[in-house]
């Protein structure tokens, strides 16, 4: 079964995973956008690297979508 993030809520624990491992450390997020979704999801709120970056002491974020 394919599962969309429009239809599951999926990413609530291993965003949380992610984020407590990335709390207060320089971080270096590869594959930063969710192309094509980037935008459709940064204005819900749900992309990842925007949580990192309020978590991280320092946060850089690279793809090859961007």
């Amino acid at each position: 079964m394919l599962y969309s993030y429009r239809d599951t809520k999926y990413s609530d624990s291993r965003d949380a995973v992610i984020l407590a491992k990335c709390a207060g450390r320089r971080v270096l997020h590869i594959g930063a956008a969710d192309a094509p979704y980037t935008r459709e999801k940064l204005e819900a709120g749900s992309l990842l690297h925007p949580r990192i970056e309020e978590v991280a002491a320092e946060g850089v974020g690279v793809d090859v979508d961007t």
